[in-house]
């Protein structure tokens, strides 16, 4: 099947009771300033847009129609035995969609996008060539860039260096790295959010091992050329629905068990920087009261 033939088009006003619930489409078929991609190329439809927003609920409905299996694209599912504060589907929606790149490392390893890049297309292929249609789904738009475009050419990844990025953020107290990013990269630290350390150490470490900020590189690189033709579709709500949707949803987590679900995990540095920070401080915040006996 051609996504383009889809049909999927901006949702406007409707007097059906359910689709006030349901969040508005918008699509693009791929046709930007990009280069456009040969349709020998394997086809897939994207389905993207804000946490909370509904999207697994329509990735459900949609694959049910089109016969499509789906592909998360996200960088928390990818961690197995962390499934509530990531929202993972559940046996009911797997048993009714094929879901694949969920459960993919324990919490401790290292899971980049480049590798994502790589599991992602094999997947592709694998569910194409079963005559499906790949339904890439999820809010981590750096998997989904990378997947699409590829990413620019970069150093492996130097564990050594990672490591005592680690240990200097620990002795040098919180901010460090990124105070170290603006220096060294500028426009990079412009765009990563302070706290997101991963991202900040991959950014550093490319700038100190090659001399060349991450920022120049992806310049150079441009995204220009796109690996797969795509259909694109985001879906979006009111502001304001949205932001009670998220409340809402980490109620429903907390009450689920999502800060057992954290602590039942080692101690690492990592971990806590890459899964789960916020419910950490929240632990920090508010103790479980002591046993009276």
């Amino acid at each position: 099947m051609n996504p383009r033939n889809t049909g999927f088009t901006t949702q406007g006003p409707t007097s059906r009771p359910e689709a006030a619930r349901m969040p508005s489409l918008v699509r693009s078929s791929g046709s930007d300033h990009r280069e456009p991609v040969p349709y020998a190329r394997p086809s897939l439809v994207g389905l993207v847009g804000p946490t909370a927003v509904g999207k697994s609920d329509v990735a459900l409905l949609l694959a049910e129609r089109l016969g499509a299996e789906v592909l998360a694209a996200d960088s928390r599912q990818v961690y197995r035995g962390l499934d509530i504060g990531t929202a993972k589907p559940g046996p009911a929606e797997r048993q009714r969609v094929p879901h694949h790149l969920i459960d993919l490392v324990d919490p401790h390893e290292p899971y980049s996008a480049g590798r994502y890049a790589r599991e992602a297309s094999a997947c592709l292929a694998a569910v194409a060539g079963r005559g499906a249609l790949p339904l890439l789904v999820g809010g981590t738009g750096l998997y989904l860039r990378s997947l699409l475009w590829g990413l620019c050419e970069g150093p492996p990844a130097d564990e050594g260096f990672r490591t005592m990025c680690l240990a200097r953020e620990g002795t040098e107290g919180r901010g460090f790295l990124y105070r170290w990013l603006i220096d060294v990269d500028p426009d990079s630290a412009r765009v990563i959010h302070p706290h997101d350390i991963p991202k900040i150490i991959r950014a550093l470490e490319v700038s100190v091992l090659t001399g060349t900020p991450l920022s120049a590189m992806q310049r150079s690189h441009g995204f220009a050329r796109r690996r797969y033709h795509a259909t694109l579709i985001g879906l979006r709500r009111d502001r304001a629905d949205l932001y009670h949707r998220i409340d809402a949803r980490v109620e429903q987590m907390l009450a689920a068990g999502w800060i057992d679900e954290v602590l039942a995990h080692p101690e690492d540095r990592t971990v806590q920087e890459r899964v789960h920070g916020q419910v950490r401080e929240l632990c920090r915040q508010f103790p479980a009261p002591a046993n009276p006996e």
